[in-house]
């Protein structure tokens, strides 16, 4: 079975990567339990690269951010002239079939929430190599913004607090559980002529309480460990 080499938790023989933590899951090549997603295009096989044209319309710019099964580009949609951020998954998942039917989930719950404090989704191809459109965001995630101030005042940390929780309670509306909130997905967005928004950034790993395809195996947790609650470490019933 594939094994995560940071959590030591074991997958599904069609995991690539460990819902928990998004690491490489690493597997033994004689383990018969195991079958590698093969890719039919060798166009797919490496990711796309920064002055790439993406589907005729976007033109990639730089890496804005990355993660095990994604990378996050800014690029222009050249038909409009606005800048937008591009989310990609990895060339080496595009067989696996969870990790794409949860990269369009994301945008499906994400999109569906139209909240401000809910990053904007704008477009989403699911055929070739999938892509996720997003409103680019100006300013920095607070897990940038405490490593360079390693502490807030308590008014910085209430309205930082305040922001994360009204968008917590729009997706909580729709029945909706992020299960992935961090310092690393909230952003303190920068909008001009209206000043700071807070916003809550990727749905990956969210989960529709109702009406919801099941993409996690019973008995397992995702989210990043460290900041996980433990009833969601436990996998209770609610997540």
């Amino acid at each position: 079975m594939p094994k995560c080499p940071l959590c030591q938790t074991q997958w599904a023989p069609d995991h690539r990567f460990c819902p928990i933590d998004g690491s490489a899951l690493e597997v033994d090549p004689d383990d018969p339990s195991v079958e590698l997603p093969t890719l039919v295009d060798d166009h797919f096989l490496t990711d796309p690269q920064p002055g790439d044209l993406l589907d005729g319309k976007y033109e990639l710019i730089r890496v804005i951010g990355e993660g095990g099964v994604g990378v996050v580009y800014e690029a222009l949609h050249k038909r409009i002239d606005r800048r937008v951020a591009i989310k990609l998954l990895r060339a080496q998942i595009l067989g696996d079939e969870v990790q794409l039917k949860r990269f369009a989930e994301e945008a499906r719950l994400a999109g569906g929430i139209g909240h401000d404090g809910i990053v904007e989704i704008l477009d989403l191809e699911i055929k070739g190599h999938p892509y996720l459109v997003m409103e680019l965001l100006v300013g920095e995630s607070l897990a940038d913004h405490l490593e360079d101030e390693r502490k807030l005042s308590p008014q910085r940390a209430i309205q930082i607090a305040m922001g994360t929780l009204e968008a917590l309670g729009a997706a909580h509306q729709r029945d909706i559980v992020h299960r992935d909130v961090k310092p690393g997905n909230i952003f303190m967005a920068r909008k001009e002529g209206r000043g700071e928004v807070i916003k809550l950034l990727d749905f990956g790993i969210a989960r529709a309480l109702r009406n919801s395809m099941r993409l996690t195996m019973p008995g397992r947790a995702v989210g990043t460990a460290i900041f996980m609650a433990p009833e969601q470490i436990m996998s209770c019933l609610l997540y």
